[in-house]
């Protein structure tokens, strides 16, 4: 099996479809298919005769994983250098070449046997990334692995398709993915017929299990509360029943109610942000409680806060990287004109550490121009998102924000959304 695999691509693509067991990050930009192939399977063979050496040499347990290789493989060169084992020693040598491949980019994690940017990034971040790789190696969809079913994202360019066989390693299911005349189908084991791939849900923040958006909105709309304990500041802590659980949410009552219309400016940064793409506000509902209406949210607050992350130096693996994110915050904050937020108002899941945006009480004003704690920060438009915003139109404010925001404030909406397309440069 080792022998066939060795020999094997680790990209093809067949009529416009890419297969890559992980993903396709920026980290290959300048190379092709055939390139890469060639790189990588010069790399893993040198990988294979030096590994081969340092085992039979009983350096490199054969039964050693690859991501403890490096350790062990310092931890030798430690110990032969106090030794005073000459660095021209043949196995010396072969520890430090192998060494040097295990830290290739083609090995690392953001290459195609390892990056997990396109299916675990924000959308607008994902898609403008694999909108560049498919470019750039001719395709029109991806197909990927990691996932327990098969999902389709960003409108069908992205195919994860790897549902783990192991049960008992993955709790996935058998699957087969299917193209047939360009169009695109899964058979399930005891399943009649073919069905189309499950859209993969946006899963912003805490939820129970893995509920969607809407499903997490119908049980914040609809759940019994079983406790409700004001706080300092007007909002309320409360218990919701659900699925025979207790689960903890947070209740802020509406800025302002005139006649007919609400300013509810968490439920509407919410809908924005699930509009275009920016994955960054956890499901949020217009709820009355007690008679006032307002917004109601789960609590975020088992989630790892900027002030801890930056303390602890956390973070610097998360598949979408920090700065990305950063950017895409800063857009989301001009955009919906937030004058600030504290560091514990922005959170990250410490799995992924995919940002998560708390504090959106103070969005919204009705005014033109860039908030001053961003006039001098380098802000960049991904691709995906500048098209999003070049599409939004005054009437789809109006469909999703009605009521919970002004004709005067879905208007500066639209004056930001101007400037930032005027005054950002695209990636």
């Amino acid at each position: 099996y080792g022998q066939w695999l060795a020999g094997r691509p680790v990209m093809v693509k067949i009529n416009g479809t890419l297969f890559v067991h992980a993903g396709l990050s920026r980290e290959l930009q300048e190379t092709n298919g055939d390139t890469l192939n060639t790189a990588y399977s010069r790399l893993l063979h040198a990988y294979l005769d030096n590994w081969a050496v340092l085992a039979r040499a009983g350096v490199l347990p054969v039964e050693s994983v690859f991501y403890r290789h490096a350790g062990i493989l310092q931890a030798y060169l430690t110990h032969q250098a106090d030794a005073g084992v000459a660095a021209t020693d043949p196995l010396i040598q072969s520890a430090k070449r192998l060494l040097a491949l295990n830290r290739s980019p083609l090995l690392g994690v953001d290459s195609v046997i390892w990056y997990r940017g396109n299916d675990e990034c924000n959308t607008v971040l994902a898609e403008s990334e694999l909108d560049n790789a498919l470019r750039q190696f001719g395709g029109a969809r991806l197909v990927v692995g990691h996932n327990r079913r098969v999902l389709s994202r960003l409108n069908g360019k992205l195919i994860r398709a790897d549902t783990g066989i192991l049960k008992s390693s993955y709790n996935g299911h058998s699957s087969a993915v299917i193209i047939e005349h360009g169009r695109l189908s899964v058979l399930y084991p005891g399943q009649d017929g073919l069905v189309p791939p499950d859209n993969q849900p946006r899963l912003t923040g805490v939820r129970p299990g893995l509920l969607s958006d809407n499903e997490l909105e119908s049980v914040l709309a609809n759940a019994v509360i079983k406790s409700n304990v004001p706080g300092p500041d007007g909002s309320r802590q409360l218990q919701l029943e659900y699925d025979g659980q207790l689960l903890s949410a947070r209740f802020s009552p509406a800025v302002n109610k005139h006649k007919n219309r609400m300013f509810i400016p968490e439920v509407a940064a919410y809908r924005l942000d699930r509009m275009l793409g920016i994955d960054m506000v956890p499901v949020t509902v217009a709820r009355v409680v007690d008679g006032e209406p307002g917004a109601l949210m789960l609590s975020q607050d088992s989630l790892v806060s900027e002030q801890k992350r930056h303390a602890e130096r956390r973070g610097a693996g998360a598949w979408c990287p920090l700065p990305d994110q950063f950017n895409l915050m800063y857009v989301f904050n001009i955009l919906t004109y937030n004058e600030g937020r504290t560091p514990e108002q922005i959170r990250y899941t410490p799995w992924d550490w995919q940002l998560v945006l708390t504090g959106n009480r103070n969005l919204f004003a009705a005014r033109d121009g860039i908030p001053r704690y961003l006039a001098r920060v380098t802000v960049t438009l991904p691709g995906a998102l500048a098209d999003r915003l070049k599409a939004l139109a005054a009437g789809q404010l109006t469909k999703h924000l009605a009521d919970v925001l002004d004709a005067r404030r879905q208007r500066a909406i639209l004056k930001r959304r101007d400037l930032l397309l005027r005054t950002t440069h695209n990636n």
